[in-house]
């Protein structure tokens, strides 16, 4: 039986749920900042995304229950563009449910925003993330930056990239 996923625009009702998955180990280690993030500064940045027209962000659920988070910024309409981040924040999902997630976002990316390429980051230390992309049809663009943590350390990011025509190529 096929599964009811989706994905929605974020609303204030998913604040609460989305600073809780955002503040777990397992999504910091893979973040940018692996700084944990209080309630003010969240609402902040919600607040800010809603202004923002360059930004979306998204819900990714099975039926009515949320089980991940989507968000598209850098959205350039004249060259096409978008930068993208996303992550599952319920643990324990059958195998396969980041990849329904994920097509699900980039099917509406190219057809919904009618992008032309997205773009990522991906931290060196994520392994299964570089390769989930790269089975996605990314591209490693070869030029990486440097990412210095509060705690003194440092990381590089990998910057990926992926074309509509890639990913039309990998869906079928």
């Amino acid at each position: 039986m096929a599964k009811d996923y989706k994905i929605r625009a974020m609303t204030e009702q998913d604040l609460e749920l989305v600073l809780h998955w955002r503040n777990t180990p397992r999504i910091r280690n893979i973040s940018n900042s692996n700084d944990e993030i209080d309630a003010k500064n969240h609402r902040d940045w919600f607040a800010k995304l809603q202004k923002d027209s360059s930004a979306k962000a998204w819900i990714f659920e099975e039926g009515s229950r949320p089980l991940g988070f989507v968000l598209f910024n850098h959205i350039n309409s004249q060259k096409g563009s978008a930068r993208w981040g996303f992550y599952l924040g319920e643990e324990d999902l059958p195998r396969g449910t980041g990849s329904a997630m994920a097509n699900l976002a980039l099917d509406w990316a190219f057809r919904g925003l009618n992008l032309k390429t997205v773009l990522a980051e991906c931290l060196s230390t994520n392994e299964r993330g570089l390769k989930f992309h790269a089975s996605r049809g990314f591209i490693d663009t070869g030029l990486k930056t440097i990412v210095e943590r509060k705690d003194q350390s440092s990381i590089e990011v990998h910057q990926l990239i992926l074309t509509k025509e890639a990913w039309e190529k990998k869906k079928h």
